[in-house]
């Protein structure tokens, strides 16, 4: 396979990561980082990006299918490899320990939110689409 095929963004962001995962400063400012992550202030991150660049805000959305399918492929596979590598009993008290951490309200609220939103540019989306076919006939 030629060694242009893979070149893409995770592509790049693997190459470096496996690079720096063998500094330990590295991995220690890693692990300081995630433990830093206060996503009680996304909601005001989202307003920042939509509200001072409408059009970049535009363009996170329109790659949320891929960065959704990169998010789901890396969970996928970190679940394949601790399904493999730890007993089961470690696993489930991990995994119900990370569940009481969900804010499932938001969760639930979030995945309402964007069914409506792709409901409705659905329908309109037919609806223009049936008006180009009377136009045309």
């Amino acid at each position: 396979m030629p060694e242009d095929e893979n070149k893409g963004l995770i592509d790049a962001t693997n190459r470096i990561v496996s690079a720096l995962m063998r500094k330990p400063a590295f991995r220690n400012s890693l692990r300081s980082l995630l433990n830093s992550i206060d996503s009680e202030n996304s909601r005001d991150l989202a307003r920042t990006v939509l509200w001072q660049d409408p059009e970049l805000a535009l363009a996170l959305v329109g790659a949320v299918p891929s960065l959704a399918n990169a998010l789901i492929r890396f969970l996928d596979q970190v679940v394949i490899e601790v399904m493999e590598k730890f007993p089961p009993e470690l696993i489930h008290e991990f995994v119900e320990s990370l569940l009481q951490d969900v804010d499932t309200d938001a969760a639930k609220r979030a995945a309402g939110n964007l069914s409506v939103l792709f409901r409705e540019a659905y329908l309109k989306y037919q609806s223009d689409d049936a008006g180009k076919g009377a136009e045309n006939g």
